[in-house]
């Protein structure tokens, strides 16, 4: 399991950066066409390569809700969708605030975000480690460190230095919640790993949106407030 986040956090080293560099040298759009593109290789990829299967019993629609209605499961989940909304909310401005209040250009930008993505793929080398020794503990200071980070970038954020290493962290907390929370799944429904995986790759899809949804939603309100947050135009 950690192993899979490993690659996933390897993969993250790479494709804000990339992101950031192709929207400076192409324009926004090309940032949306190339992983279109990749989607479409890795499609035909899989198609081509992987196995056809049998398929199992079908899934029941009381065993679905059944699996969310354990105590343990849906607390699980509740906790995972604020943490996921948190992230996606905080990354969805994570490029404004480093260009308008820590003062980066998009060179530091495009490291920042390396970092970040190294931070990923550090954080899940060492989830297996940590996991092994309090999964309990693990799910409860990852999430606290993340509101930490974000305080204290809301308050001291301004550094290039400060900043920069905090987005670091941010990255190494971040990289290892993913496979804690796997990891509580399989152990928490050892006998429907299916129905409990669905769950979980549907949970970033989720709050993804809502949480960059939300974070729009505040920041535009706080800004007709205030009259001080103003992100400059993408294209």
């Amino acid at each position: 399991m950690a192993f899979r986040w490993e690659l996933l956090g390897a993969f993250c080293c790479n494709n804000a950066p990339i992101g950031s560099f192709l929207g400076e040298l192409f324009g926004w759009r090309s940032a949306f066409v190339a992983p279109a593109g990749l989607g479409g290789l890795a499609l035909v990829v899989q198609l081509s390569n992987l196995p056809s299967m049998p398929a199992g019993d079908a899934a029941k629609l009381s065993t679905i809700i059944g699996v969310l209605m354990l105590r343990k499961m849906a607390l699980g989940m509740l906790t995972f969708m604020t943490v996921f909304a948190g992230h996606f909310g905080f990354f969805t401005y994570l490029r404004p605030f480093l260009e308008i209040v820590t003062q980066a250009g998009p060179q530091m930008v495009t490291w920042a975000l390396l970092i970040f993505g190294l931070g990923t793929f550090v954080g899940s080398s060492i989830s297996g480690y940590l996991i092994s020794r309090s999964l309990s503990a693990v799910m409860a200071m990852m999430p606290l460190l993340l509101a930490v980070i974000a305080v204290m970038l809301a308050q001291l954020g301004g550094t290039l230095l400060l900043d920069v290493t905090l987005v670091g962290l941010w990255g190494v907390a971040f990289g290892i919640i993913p496979v804690s929370w796997s990891t509580l799944v399989t152990t928490t429904v050892p006998d429907e790993p299916e129905t409990g995986g669905a769950y979980l790759s549907r949970q970033p899809t989720w709050q993804s949106q809502w949480g960059a949804g939300l974070a729009g939603s505040f920041s535009v309100s706080l800004a007709s407030r205030l009259n001080t947050w103003r992100v400059p135009p993408c294209c």
